[in-house]
């Protein structure tokens, strides 16, 4: 079968704008990303009886993004994939990719 980059650009790009309305609505929290020479303190608090994620004493929000369900998108150096985190990294968006099954870290109901 044939791959599609055409439509998967598409797909990519749907995700992008949906992740990066997101991440646009909390702009101060990528302060601490714009200087990438400097040390960069993270840490967990306690904000309103929840943790959150502070970087560099700005808070940040927690994301999780997926590449795909499709399993080809998951290998970060075909083609598809890649141009999607080009997009992101062009946003400003520092992603990290890691390959860990839910059941190797849910051990118990």
């Amino acid at each position: 079968m044939k791959c599609d980059i055409t439509l998967k650009r598409r797909l990519c790009l749907l995700l992008l704008a949906v992740i990066v309305t997101a991440v646009f609505s909390a702009s101060l929290a990528a302060a601490p990303f714009r200087d990438v020479a400097k040390p960069v303190e993270a840490r967990i608090v306690q904000l309103e009886g929840r943790p959150a994620i502070m970087i560099n004493n700005h808070l940040a929000p927690p994301q999780i993004y997926a590449l795909s369900t499709d399993v080809g998108l998951r290998w970060t150096w075909e083609e598809a994939p890649r141009y999607c985190l080009e997009l992101f990294a062009r946003q400003g968006l520092r992603l990290f990719q890691v390959d860990v099954w839910l059941d190797q870290m849910w051990t118990a109901p």
